[in-house]
């Protein structure tokens, strides 16, 4: 048992994704767990994107014959498994209580309620136990519902402690499910994050998936089918040149778009309602949300390309030259991400008229200045981008766009703080040197990728 449970520990610590999420646990939470006004953040930030990679890894543990013919080997992985939730869901919600000298029943219980949901939903595939695992993260990192957690109120003793055995079942419930998984099961799939493996077996996996949970929602199914069948009757007539968008999106681009742009804002005003993302300026768009909006497009050409390429080694074969193929599948990513980056904006247009939350002083001005020097910025990122899309590692192309990302950031950070001295020749001057360095880019990207080797 000693032997196996070390194996088992080794199999963990040999995974770079597991130091990844190691270090991303310390240095985001690791901070925030001294500071009372985050201890939701601390607490429920690293837990809830440890444990989609932790669940991951477990699931390739348990759906293999080994699992059932091995002796032992359920007892050992369950065994490992078992010490990571109690540090992550009961270890580290009592240190912080003992920090900060508050009640430990409320830490207890917002990490355990929101472990317990995420854990049926990743493991038993429960996708409304999601929805209840993100509402009790934001209740603990909203500033206004906080208190429901971490102030101690002893009206709400009691149901911490419904809640700490509720969710005490509910993991209980979730180990039994993985001693006994077996193929006539329902969970017995694994559960790749889509981009991240690359081995034939494990696409095959995500592949059952999406059609297992297809067969399941009749409607999407449908929504899928139709816009597929619609895509390839197109380019099968000729009416649509940009077959290479097959496999990148059954979606078209304007739904896309309208779907990104929305959700996005939904998303952005729930935060904003629940005081996790504060302007500095009442009625103010956050600049946190702008920055966000440039961000989201260039990461999702990354991802688009990411996710893709394995399937351009076969697409490659089709009756076109390869510049001819190259030259349109990269046009269709870029155009797509500007699309989204158009989408995004639009609607936070709405959103600040809504609120009245464009700038008070010269607000005509000031957002033509953000818009051009925003989109100016998306170009050479964007290059950058399709380039580290044809890394054949995910986990370098992921850790390479955040330099990237950084360099939005500063850009606009820079521009936020001395905008109301920012003088127009400053942005002409920036844009065309954004643009001037995009040219170049974007045609050694082209080249690079033609003499890219496939597999």
């Amino acid at each position: 048992m000693y032997q196996q449970t070390s194996e088992v520990i080794r199999t963990y610590l040999t995974c770079r994704w597991t130091w990844f999420v190691i270090i991303f646990g310390v240095i985001f939470g690791g901070s925030a767990c001294f500071q009372e006004q985050f201890i939701g953040t601390a607490l429920g930030v690293p837990a809830m994107f440890c444990i989609t990679f932790l669940v991951s890894v477990v699931k390739w543990q348990f759906v293999h014959p080994r699992a059932r013919l091995m002796p032992g080997h359920n007892q050992s992985h369950l065994a490992v498994f078992g010490l990571i939730l109690i540090a992550m869901f009961i270890v580290l919600p009592l240190a912080v209580s003992v920090i900060h000298q508050i009640n430990p029943l409320g830490p207890l219980a917002f990490s355990l309620t929101m472990g317990a949901c995420d854990l049926f939903a990743l493991l038993l595939g429960h996708g409304v136990f999601m929805i209840l695992a993100i509402g009790v993260l934001f209740s603990g990192m909203a500033p206004k519902m906080s208190s429901i957690w971490f102030a101690g109120t002893p009206d709400l003793i009691g149901l911490h402690a419904f809640l700490v055995a509720l969710s005490l079942g509910m993991i209980a419930f979730c180990l039994r499910h993985l001693a006994i998984l077996h193929e006539e099961m329902e969970g017995y799939q694994t559960m790749p994050i889509g981009g991240m493996q690359l081995s034939r077996v494990e696409r095959a996996e995500q592949r059952k998936l999406i059609s297992n949970a297809l067969n399941k929602r009749k409607l999407v199914a449908w929504l899928v089918d139709y816009f597929l069948d619609r895509r390839l009757n197109s380019s099968a007539t000729g009416k649509n040149h940009s077959w290479s968008t097959i496999g990148i999106s059954q979606l078209p681009t304007w739904l896309t778009t309208i779907l990104t742009g929305i959700g996005f804002v939904a998303y952005a005003l729930l935060l904003y309602q629940t005081g996790m993302l504060s302007s500095g300026n009442d009625g103010a768009i956050p600049h946190v949300a702008l920055i966000f909006a440039e961000v989201m497009p260039v990461a999702l050409t990354g991802m688009t390309l990411m996710q893709h390429r394995p399937r351009i080694a076969q697409e490659i074969f089709r009756p076109a030259l390869r510049d001819t193929y190259f030259r349109r599948l990269l046009l269709v990513v870029a155009m797509r991400a500007v699309a989204v980056w158009i989408g995004i904006h639009a609607c936070l247009a709405v959103w600040a008229y809504t609120i009245d939350g464009f700038p008070k002083s010269e607000p005509m001005a000031t957002t033509i200045t953000y818009l051009v020097l925003a989109f100016a910025l998306q170009l050479p990122c964007q290059a950058i981008a399709l380039w580290l899309g044809k890394l054949k590692s995910h986990f370098l192309c992921l850790i390479s766009m955040y330099p990237v990302f950084g360099f939005q950031v500063l850009v606009l950070s820079f521009w936020w703080h001395h905008r109301e001295t920012w003088p127009w020749s400053y942005t002409a001057g920036l844009a065309v040197t954004l643009i001037m360095l995009a040219v170049p880019i974007f045609r050694w990207v082209k080249r690079s990728w033609l003499q890219t080797e496939l597999d």
